[in-house]
């Protein structure tokens, strides 16, 4: 479940994974011919919630981040 609001806070359905499981949250964005993306490790609790940091990046360093997870 992906939802969106105007002040660009997305809330992302986790409740059929376990407590406990470690995932990456992946984001990535195109703003105007740019690229951001975030990579961010955590571990899923009950109510989980995390914030993400877009930075400005590349396609091949996005591509390489992907290519890394485990």
């Amino acid at each position: 479940m992906v939802e969106c609001c105007d002040d660009h806070t997305y809330n992302y359905g986790y409740e059929s994974f376990p407590q406990g499981l470690n995932v990456h949250i992946v984001a990535i964005s195109n703003i105007n011919g740019q690229l951001y993306s975030s990579f961010t490790p955590a571990t899923l609790t009950a109510n989980f919630s995390t914030n993400v940091t877009l930075t400005a990046t590349t396609l091949a360093q996005i591509t390489a981040n992907v290519n890394s997870l485990p």
